[in-house]
């Protein structure tokens, strides 16, 4: 054998290696790249259930306290308690909840919100339809709040909670939903 054709042996080999590499290169590349990229995939969906974790935490709380407020108003009807100290704790307790609850609210949430905030101005000068109204509307609140919370509400509907806050619902229930069909609407 001749040195040239050792030499043209030896490119060959070598030609063979160096397409071999630059063929498995963009394989190698693109591997690398996906790795990384399921890494910071993973580190991201991991930020985020924390992220949510969180809010849920909030929510719970912003809920909590809407609850809250609730029974203290509740409570200060029937224990004729002093109403005007009972209103500035009420007042000052729902600014707080109002402002929070933009940011930890869902859209359906906020939405039952808003009608609820805009009935309670209607609920103070009404009668008995528009406070059976109110009643409905306070319901359906708490139930978007727990769907915000995750919970299905697929079995809960606004009766089971008015059995929870009227003595003797089901004596009561087709006078309220007659009351509240008769009550002022929100224009």
């Amino acid at each position: 054998m001749s040195l040239g054709e050792i030499i043209t042996i030896a490119i060959l080999i070598v030609g063979f290696i160096v397409i071999g590499v630059i063929k498995k290169t963009p394989e190698y590349l693109l591997n690398l790249k996906l790795e990384d990229f399921k890494s910071d995939l993973q580190k991201e969906v991991e930020r985020l259930r924390v992220s949510e974790e969180n809010l849920h935490i909030r929510k719970i709380e912003k809920f909590s306290q809407f609850t809250e407020m609730l029974n203290i108003a509740m409570l200060s009807v029937k224990g004729n308690k002093n109403p005007v100290q009972t209103a500035t704790a009420l007042e000052k307790a729902m600014n707080t909840f109002t402002k929070d609850l933009m940011f930890f609210a869902g859209e359906k949430t906020l939405k039952k919100f808003v009608e609820y905030r805009r009935y309670s101005q209607i609920v103070q000068v009404g009668g008995i339809n528009e406070q059976a109204k109110y009643q409905f509307i306070i319901a359906e609140l708490l139930l978007e709040m727990r769907k915000d919370l995750g919970y299905k509400n697929e079995s809960i509907s606004v009766d089971d909670y008015m059995y929870i806050i009227v003595n003797d619902w089901d004596k009561h229930k087709d006078d309220y939903h007659e009351r509240a069909k008769r009550a002022t609407k929100i224009i």
